[in-house]
């Protein structure tokens, strides 16, 4: 596959905290299915959409979510896909891995990603590129935006046990039997994973490239890893940042103003607790997104900002909850904004104002 990226065409999505290879390039995930790139750099993952693919989504995401049947049909969708999973997870958790034969755990850690995958499509569905015209201020949608993000929160909620099992259980008895460290499965990509159980590993000198930064970019169907030089080509072009004039712009999920100083909290830490513990009253919340270990934090903040996230994220949830001033999706504010700056939210309007710098 030749890859010719337009830049032009490439959007900010998500970024999360080590996303394994071998799930990105599954073939059966609607997330992952097309027009994307991945780039992995420092433990963390940053997706962006390609093509026209976010304006799409968005149109189907709209044409479905406006209709109330299809909001009840959706919330049928979340329960027949919690069942499963609170049925594998309980099964896991008195399984005793060791005993396994290596046909039984490859069966089962198998099964275990077709599960997630049934998962990651239903969650899929409330993405915040998919309801982008779903407003949260019209009347019409309020009641819609509620259910569907207390929706996006359970099933959140739900894969954090569902998470333990594949990522902890499982692959932590893979990596005992192969003798390959657990941090070097996430650089495998799914037929790695597959032709492991066949007593073949990858190349030393292909894992020691990627875990230095890959980019795995996917267009028509087809997809393609990309590492060393080529990948640092695409790394300095894709997050070439262009801030214009000390403002960041984003969507609104809670309107009002706030002026405070700058408190990052960073997910691709390995612990976030003591940047957590070290948030004072009145400071101002930015992160990549807020999640259940961040909620002491947003508990004291006055406003609330972050990269990622739409009118279900969970930054919307908890900032509706709270009362706070929140504007989301920034794509960069986690990398503008340092500890310490005086920063002004008016999340009326959708911006960050840059006061003054530390």
């Amino acid at each position: 596959m030749k890859t010719k990226l337009n830049l032009e065409s490439v959007n900010f999505w998500f970024q999360e905290f080590r996303i394994p290879l071998f799930w990105i390039t599954r073939k059966d995930s609607k997330m992952f299915s097309r027009d994307f790139v991945a780039l992995y750099k420092n433990r963390v993952v940053q997706v962006y959409t390609l093509s026209n693919r976010e304006i799409e989504e968005d149109k189907e995401g709209f044409k479905f979510f406006s209709k109330i049947k299809n909001v009840l049909r959706y919330e049928k969708e979340v329960k027949n896909a919690i069942k499963p999973i609170r049925t594998a997870v309980k099964y896991c958790k008195n399984l005793n891995v060791k005993k396994l034969s290596k046909q039984e755990l490859e069966k089962q850690f198998f099964e275990m990603l077709v599960l997630l995958s049934l998962y990651s499509n239903v969650y899929f569905q409330t993405e915040p590129i998919r309801l982008v015209s779903i407003d949260a201020n019209e009347k019409k949608f309020k009641n819609t935006i509620k259910k569907l993000g207390k929706l996006r929160f359970l099933l959140a909620k739900e894969f954090e046990s569902f998470h333990r099992i594949i990522y902890g259980i499982l692959m932590g008895e893979i990596s005992r039997r192969t003798k390959i460290s657990f941090t070097d499965f996430f650089f495998f990509n799914y037929s790695e994973m597959k032709n492991l159980f066949r007593g073949e590993r990858p190349r030393s000198q292909l894992m020691r490239k990627r875990m230095r930064g890959y980019a795995y970019i996917i267009g028509k169907g087809k997809g393609k890893i990309i590492t060393g030089v080529d990948f640092k080509k695409i790394l300095k072009k894709i997050t070439k940042i262009k801030t214009g004039q000390g403002i960041i712009k984003g969507q609104i999920v809670m309107k009002g103003f706030a002026r405070g100083k700058v408190r990052l909290i960073l997910h691709n830490k390995l612990n976030i607790k003591k940047d957590v513990a070290k948030f004072k009253k009145g400071e101002i919340l930015v992160t990549e997104m807020t999640r259940p270990d961040t909620v002491l934090a947003c508990k004291k903040a006055s406003a609330i900002v972050t990269d990622e996230g739409g009118i279900t994220s969970h930054a919307a949830i908890i900032s509706r909850e709270l009362k706070l001033p929140c504007i989301v999706a920034t794509k960069i504010a986690t990398q503008i904004l340092k500890n310490g700056d005086l920063i002004e939210i008016d999340a009326n309007e959708g911006v960050v104002k840059i006061l003054k710098k530390k």
